[in-house]
């Protein structure tokens, strides 16, 4: 058989040089120092989510109360709900049935453990003060 004839992109490609590049698996964190691989466990981009420090944008509102962390977390549980979600919904396609997303929601949420926890309320500042000591100088008659 004779060769098959380069398609548009692989004569283009060749013109200008353009190379397949394999991906590597690890990639070189500059931070810890160490080499760690660029998805699955432990991967560099988990160092970067787990900041300490959580920066305010001017635009948002501030709710008392709310914990910028929790909020976090919680926008992680709902994208990876909504990626079952359309993962069920595309192998119901697959097999030729209809999905009812709602349905599909509502399972994921069930599935979903509770996390969050009661907010603490502030001290009452009048309590604070009634099991304090009262301040004597110590040459008062």
């Amino acid at each position: 058989p004779k060769p098959r004839p380069l398609t548009t992109w692989q004569k283009y490609a060749k013109e200008k040089g353009i190379t397949k590049k394999k991906q590597d698996r690890l990639v070189f964190d500059e931070t810890s120092g160490e080499w760690k691989p660029r998805w699955g466990k432990n991967k560099i981009r988990d160092a970067e989510e787990e900041d300490p420090i959580i920066e305010h944008n001017d635009h948002e509102e501030v709710v008392l109360g709310e914990n910028p962390f929790e909020k976090r977390d919680d926008a992680r549980t709902e994208r990876r709900t909504k990626q079952k979600q359309n993962e069920a919904a595309n192998t119901a396609a697959l097999e030729g049935k209809k999905s009812n997303k709602l349905a599909l929601l509502k399972q994921a949420k069930r599935a979903q453990k509770p996390t969050k926890t009661a907010a603490v309320p502030a001290p009452d500042p009048v309590a604070l003060t009634a099991n304090v000591m009262p301040v004597v100088a110590p040459n008062a008659p």
